[in-house]
């Protein structure tokens, strides 16, 4: 990786202080120094940033679905777009964002 970088992979955060120059990390795999940490948990992210942070900033909560964007030469292929209803707990994708912002007619 460059720059010293280094990536930890199934690697989870037990505890954790900071001097305000550098963190002290305590993993499953050992302790570690570092000046930066980049959070690259995916649905985990959230423990991860309030181990770190000693709050609950946010919440991810998983949801089962895909959305699939096709080039424009695969335009002919669709008539239509299917999407759920969004409700509360969904947002909605709004397919026309996508079209304009590809230049799309």
């Amino acid at each position: 990786m460059l720059n010293g970088a280094e990536l930890r992979r199934q690697t989870e955060l037990l505890c954790r202080t900071f001097d305000c120059k550098n963190w002290q990390i305590r993993t499953n795999k050992g302790a570690f120094s570092a000046r930066t940490l980049i959070n690259f948990a995916g649905l985990y992210g959230d423990l991860v940033d309030e181990r770190l942070t000693g709050t609950a900033a946010f919440i991810i909560k998983s949801r089962k679905g895909q959305f699939v964007v096709y080039d424009k030469a695969e335009a002919p292929l669709l008539r239509t777009t299917i999407l759920p209803v969004p409700n509360e707990r969904t947002k909605g994708i709004d397919p026309n964002h996508f079209r304009q912002s590809a230049g799309w007619p």
